[in-house]
């Protein structure tokens, strides 16, 4: 037996049509898939809103850019929880056999990099080393975020950004120095 392809035509219209028998009225166009969130720009801004409300700290509100960035990676990714939570107990005790637990695919998340940087463009972040930090125009993401809750938008990754402020980032956990 194969694996039917997802961009065939009577793939897509065989899918619609068990969803219809499930009481699901789906409105599929094979012509374009749906691009993934993972590399959406609004999606990205959305996490990164979400995220400094849940981690950012201060006045003016600091976060560590890496820190942000693997928050961010782990919320769109519930499977890497507990791995990441695995792994930041281990470190403390210097446990390098857990090393493997630490997501590292978040480093390549070069979709988060361009996010922040127009962020910083923007003037609603800035960066002081290795810190980004609330910018002349970050009511803009505090705004964005507290219309997220108020919506009850994204609430999965809300759930695992909270249950996340049990760990404290440190630079070497994040592979700096």
């Amino acid at each position: 037996m194969t694996t039917p392809d997802p961009t065939d035509a009577d793939f897509v219209r065989e899918l619609g049509e068990l969803l219809v028998d499930l009481g699901v009225r789906p409105t599929v166009t094979s012509r374009r898939m749906a691009p993934s969130t993972l590399h959406d720009m609004s999606y990205h801004v959305a996490m990164v809103a979400c995220a400094i409300r849940e981690h950012g700290h201060g006045d003016p509100v600091r976060i560590l850019a890496p820190w942000l960035k693997l928050l961010q990676f782990v919320a769109a990714r519930p499977a890497l929880v507990s791995k990441l939570k695995t792994y930041a107990a281990a470190r403390r005790g210097y446990d390098q056999a857990n090393w493997s637990l630490m997501p590292r695919g978040y480093l390549g998340d070069e979709t988060h990099d361009g996010v922040v940087d127009l962020l910083v463009a923007s003037s609603i972040l800035s960066r002081d080393g290795d810190q980004l930090v609330s910018g002349e125009r970050f009511d803009y993401l505090a705004k964005l975020s507290s219309k997220i809750v108020q919506l009850g938008l994204f609430a999965r990754e809300r759930a695992i950004l909270a249950e996340l402020r049990e760990l404290r980032p440190s630079r070497p956990m994040l592979g700096g120095r």
